[in-house]
Parts: C-alpha cells; structure tokens; sequence
C-alpha cells in the first residue's frame, strides 16, 4: 500500500504512479488503479461524482412509462379490440406503476411544502 501511494504522490500524473507501482509490484496497471482508488474510496478521500442528465434525459422509469404512454395514445379503439389479453395486461400494469410513481412524488412533494410553512 505504501509503495502505492509513494508512488502516484511523486509522480507528475496518476497514470504514471500507476504504471510505476505496477513496475515495482509486478501487477497490471488496471490492477493498481483499482486497488489505489479503493483505498482512497476507504480512507474517505474521494468524492462522489455527480452527474448531470443532458437536457430531455429521462430516468429508466420515466422511459418506461414514455412507452406505455405513447403505446396507447396512438391507438385506435378498433387497434386496442385486437390486442390480446395478456398485451392489455401488461400495459395496464405499466400504467399503474406509472401513476404510483407520480402519486408517489405528489405526496413527497405535499410533505416537503408542508414542512416549510
């Protein structure tokens, strides 16, 4: 660990302490890198990263209600008479999941404005 740590504290770059302690201790690399920034992660000297999502990006669920939304609101009443059970099954239960998620977020919503009146 400390021939690590040594190693990408006297180095210019990260990349070149990793490729020196991975000299020294006869290990990949990668191997290294993994291994100093879990240490890091340990000793609590790390930061999360947060990302931002690009304008219009959805969460996986939003993407998925989008999909029921858009898989009903094109369709004819004489398309929807075709469907089969199960198909109407499923997209009933999308759509369910879909209005708990946003009740959901109503009633956190209602709860966070009533703690700040």
């Amino acid at each position: 660990m400390r021939v690590l740590m040594e190693a990408v504290k006297a180095s210019p770059t990260a990349k070149a302490g990793f490729e020196r302690a991975a000299r020294e201790l006869g290990k990949s690399v990668g191997t290294v890198a993994q291994k100093y920034y879990l240490l890091q992660r340990t000793a609590g000297t790390t930061r999360t990263r947060v990302t931002k999502r690009a304008a219009g990006a959805r969460s996986a669920g939003a993407a998925r209600a989008g999909k029921a939304r858009d898989a009903v609101a094109g369709t004819t009443p004489t398309e929807l008479a075709v469907l089969t059970t199960e198909e109407l099954a499923r997209l009933a239960g999308m759509l369910r999941k879909e209005i708990d998620r946003r009740q959901g977020e109503l009633m956190q919503l209602a709860r966070s404005l009533g703690q700040r009146s």
